[in-house]
């Protein structure tokens, strides 16, 4: 459609011939956004109205496209009971511009219950539809628009805020515990937030790996991925093996996206072509969703878009400081685990029969980046969080205090002398941890100050709360009751509160 010059009409200033192409002009510039999904009874005439809504013509932003919806009809309307009467709405998903109706609850008399739901991230509201026992056709008087502002509608907008994922784009990853993990045992932690599957027949090097898809695909620049580099081969998979890598998310931040439709992206570069899958678990491994996706081309980086569909809300879920839902990447997988893809299962699944033994040569390498998994339905463009914003999150789960942070006297660090060969000093932790952490240390070594004299520090012992953690030094030659601050020049300590 091509635009026109907007001039205001004026019948006193202007000729008859400008006068009416004004208002032709106006009347265009303005129906290309007021007109846009506008809802309205069937034409009359031909077809005369029904029980149906007419959506007008309108366009959306997908992606760095422009889309253009054609006109559609909504049906599906039905008359309520004697006696009752009925709200339904109308909505737009946003990723496609398709109109959809939601059917309200009757009741007698004005609906108690209101207007149904927005399905949530994906749809935006169009027009509700007033319906009666009484109801032949729908017109025009029953409809109300419900559009906002097309600003708001036709541009989805992608924020990093809202990927329950931590540390998926594995350049922004904090990679605390280091950035080579050579054998690591099965379950054990590598990237920050990222664990593996390791079955006893194969070994792996997991690590952190500097190579970038090409800015077309992965939409930011994404100069390192994850790499399991296959160092032993299991070349027969027993029913109960796996291999691959896995996230948690805590369930009260898997809240944003229970029971409601949700979508993975993520880039993936293997050395073995074929059929891989990923998985989505519950906290009681009871409700399983597993997907498949191809690697089409050996060693070259592609995308997988999959739209999930809603957790179920049997099964054991936890939506407080638990584990909320695992998200699994596949290497290889036994028959224990398999199940078919496209659905939510009872019972514990990671792969379909399908998968590809990706552990079966030394030469096998299994790459993953920029995993983003969001609520609701609408394929956004990617979004993801800087190192800061990503060490910040991470911190809830895992922090490792190194020389870096609390060598120059850190306030943080500061307490008092309990006698003259101990030291208790208070290190506040950079983010609330989700719970007391177990920790962890490789020979910490410092100073104590205290009125401007130092005193080297012999043993350390680490009594942690979810705030802040007490640190009790053995020392010598202290003023009982002084003030100190401790100051570590060499080794670390770690707390985890990772799922």
């Amino acid at each position: 459609m091509t635009v026109a010059t907007k001039t205001i009409p004026n019948y006193t200033t202007q000729s008859a011939a400008q006068y009416k192409a004004n208002i032709d002009g106006a009347v265009s510039v303005h129906d290309v956004v007021a007109g846009a999904f506008a809802a309205h009874e069937m034409d009359v005439g031909s077809p005369a109205p029904d029980l149906t809504v007419r959506i007008d013509a309108g366009r959306i932003r997908y992606n760095t496209a422009v889309l253009e919806v054609a006109a559609q009809t909504v049906t599906g309307f039905t008359v309520p009971s004697a006696g009752q009467e009925r709200y339904d709405r109308v909505v737009i998903d946003t990723q496609t511009g398709v109109a959809s109706r939601i059917a309200g609850t009757a009741s007698t008399g004005s609906p108690s219950a209101g207007l149904p739901d927005i399905p949530g991230a994906g749809y935006a509201p169009c027009c509700y539809v007033r319906l009666t026992s009484s109801t032949a056709v729908i017109t025009n008087s029953m409809i109300v628009d419900e559009r906002p502002s097309a600003s708001l509608i036709w541009t989805p907008f992608a924020s990093a805020a809202d990927n329950l994922v931590i540390g998926g784009d594995f350049a922004s990853n904090g990679w605390q515990r280091g950035t080579s993990f050579t054998s690591p045992a099965d379950s054990s932690l590598t990237a920050d937030m990222w664990r593996v599957y390791r079955s006893a027949g194969g070994d792996f090097i997991v690590g952190q790996y500097a190579i970038a898809p090409a800015i077309a695909l992965s939409e930011v620049y994404a100069p390192y991925g994850m790499l399991v580099d296959v160092s032993s081969a299991d070349a027969s998979i027993a029913a109960g093996d796996v291999y691959g890598v896995y996230t948690t998310i805590e369930g009260d931040r898997f809240r944003r996206g229970a029971q409601q439709s949700m979508v993975l992206r993520f880039l993936h570069k293997h050395t073995k072509t074929g059929t891989y899958c990923f998985s989505l678990r519950n906290s009681g491994n009871d409700r399983s969703y597993v997907g498949e996706y191809t690697q089409a081309v050996s060693n070259a980086w592609e995308l997988t878009t999959a739209i999930i569909p809603a957790s179920p809300s049997g099964g054991t879920w936890d939506y407080g400081t638990g584990i909320g839902l695992t998200l699994t990447f596949v290497i290889a997988c036994g028959s224990t685990y398999q199940t078919t893809a496209g659905a939510w299962q009872t019972g514990n699944y990671l792969a379909t029969s399908n998968q590809v033994n990706g552990m079966d040569s030394t030469s096998n390498d299994f790459q993953i980046n920029m995993v983003d998994l969001r609520p609701g339905s609408c394929v956004l463009p990617v979004a993801f969080s800087s190192a800061a914003e990503t060490f910040a999150l991470a911190t809830r789960y895992v922090w490792r205090a190194t020389t870096t942070q609390l060598s120059n006297g850190n306030s943080s660090m500061a307490g008092g002398a309990y006698s003259s060969t101990l030291a208790i000093v208070q290190l506040e932790y950079p983010q609330v941890m989700r719970a007391v952490p177990s920790t962890s240390q490789s020979s910490p070594s410092g100073t104590i100050v205290e009125s401007g004299a130092t005193r080297a520090w012999s043993t350390m012992t680490i009594y942690p709360g979810t705030k802040s953690a007490e640190l009790d030094i053995d020392t010598a030659s202290l003023t009982a009751g002084a003030g100190v601050t401790a100051r570590m020049s060499s080794g670390w300590f770690t707390f985890t509160a990772e799922l």
